[in-house]
């Protein structure tokens, strides 16, 4: 047999031969001779050649479905209630696609829309029931597997990570999409598997410039004892983004974890941009005086003169030196 050629009557093949193997070895089994080594090596080419028949099928079938995410034709359905929707208006979108018709696959379209609609308004058994029958008519890769994704956002606005994962694995599978791959690793996180987390969240940011990823992707690797990996992510983070609300999240975020000067350098970051203005400085000083730098309780001190906040920071710290 040609390796990756499944023969015409796949079925009848498979049962002959199963049923070829399975009296050859009752035979070696009840009546062991010295020719039985010999059949157990013809058991093991059988059972080879049929592994391989089936990897060559998974192969083919995996090629398969890089050809429909290729060809499959893009089907597009535009109305009155899509207007709405991209508008975010979801409820008069709602009412809108619920009196509108199509044909074919852009009806399946339409359906979708209508499913969307009714997570994004919180009717969520509606949105499961609109997306569980679009994955019964549609064959069309990208509308199944958005159906897919919509069914495992229900799953996690439940909080039923392992149902989510299960959904969006299928989405996953159809075609590529960094808000599957960012919401399973959101998934895998709940459910304290930092390292499928972890997996999940650096391939998102391999796409997706998002400074939540990254600090999710640290969490992630801190969280799994990867320590000097989850301090390399946040650094980076700290270096590349511009963005001061994500730069004061990531000083939070690294002080809560005790990473005291990765906090400071956020706060230093922050300062770069924003200026010395009191708060940070506060912050700033507080991570650097937790960090062992005794200037920085001076920095307290003469902080809290003007800032309440700064004060009982300075307090706090005179408290547990037993000051």
């Amino acid at each position: 047999m040609k390796q990756g050629i499944l023969p015409l009557g796949g079925g009848i093949f498979l049962h002959s031969w199963i049923n070829e193997w399975q009296a050859l070895y009752q035979n070696i089994w009840q009546s062991p001779t010295s020719k039985s080594i010999d059949d157990v090596i013809v058991l093991e080419q059988m059972t080879q050649q049929v592994l391989d028949v089936w990897g060559a099928m998974d192969e083919a079938l995996n090629q398969l479905r890089q050809r429909l995410k290729e060809t499959a034709p893009m089907f597009v359905y535009e109305s009155e209630g899509t207007i709405l929707f991209d508008a975010h208006q979801f409820d008069e979108a709602l009412c809108c696609l619920k009196n509108e018709e199509a044909e074919g696959e852009r009806e399946n379209i339409r359906l979708l829309y209508i499913a969307y609609a009714s997570l994004y308004t919180e009717k969520f058994e509606e949105a499961r029931s609109g997306f569980l029958y679009v994955l019964q008519v549609s064959f069309d890769p990208l509308v199944t597997h958005f159906a897919y994704l919509g069914i495992g956002i229900i799953e996690m606005v439940a909080r039923r990570a392992e149902e989510a994962i299960l959904f969006l694995e299928k989405a996953n599978s159809l075609t590529d999409n960094p808000d599957v791959v960012y919401n399973l690793g959101i998934c895998y996180y709940w459910l304290e598997a930092y390292d499928s987390a972890a997996a999940y969240f650096h391939s998102y940011t391999q796409v997706c410039d998002d400074a939540d990823a990254f600090m999710l992707l640290g969490l992630s690797l801190y969280k799994g004892g990867m320590v000097e990996e989850a301090r390399g992510v946040w650094l980076d983070c700290a270096e590349n983004v511009d963005s001061s609300e994500a730069l004061l999240a990531l000083a939070k975020l690294t002080e809560w974890y005790g990473e005291h000067e990765l906090a400071c350098y956020s706060y230093e970051q922050l300062m770069f941009i924003n200026g010395k203005t009191p708060e940070l400085l506060h912050g700033f000083a507080w991570n650097q005086a937790l960090s062992g730098d005794s200037r920085a309780v001076d920095l307290l001190f003469e902080l809290g003169k003007t800032s309440q906040q700064a004060y009982e920071s300075w307090c706090m710290l005179q408290a547990a030196q037993g000051g």
